[in-house]
Parts: structure tokens; sequence; C-alpha cells
């Protein structure tokens, strides 16, 4: 997990008593740029912290770098499409409400 995450929690307003988890969030990272010129930037993190999930690939880092490390690593394709089939049936459910 990155530093300064705000993960986004589907179930956290359906007056659940058991959590699914997360799967994904957004965070900020202060290494951004070179030194002098140093700033902030919003990026995405995807993790494996759900019940509904089980991505043994996102469990074997623990690391601390600047952006441009977290952005050369990417998703793999399975988990880009899991990602964006997450993302699809999200926006159904909502449509559907």
């Amino acid at each position: 997990m990155p530093n300064a995450a705000g993960p986004f929690v589907p179930d956290a307003f359906t007056n659940t008593s058991y959590g699914r988890g997360i799967t994904w969030g957004l965070c900020h990272n202060t290494l951004a740029g070179e030194k002098g010129k140093r700033h902030s930037v919003l990026m995405r993190f995807d993790c494996d912290l759900s019940l509904d999930v089980h991505d043994p690939e996102m469990k074997q880092h623990t690391y601390y770098y600047p952006p441009e490390f977290y952005y050369q690593h990417g998703l793999s394709k399975a988990q880009r499409e899991r990602a964006l089939e997450a993302a699809r049936r999200l926006r159904e459910q909502a449509n559907q409400e």
C-alpha cells in the first residue's frame, strides 16, 4: 500500500455488518520531481485486501519508492481485465439503483 492511501470501499455505505475489503484506491505521493522541484501527485493503487479477490502476485512486494517506480510496474493483463470488469459491474449496479 502506498503512503496516504484512500481506498475505494464499495460496501462502505451499504449497512453491511462484514465488509468485503478493498482492491484499489487513490493516494498521494510527495516524492515526485527532482531535488529542488519536488511536488505531490495523485496516484491510483491496486491491492488484494479483499475477500472476493485472491491475487498472490499483489502480496510479493514491500517497497517505498518515488511515483515513477510505481508507474513502471503497471498491472498484468489479467489484473487490468479484472479491474475493468469490476468497474463495469459497479457501473451496471449504479445504473440499476
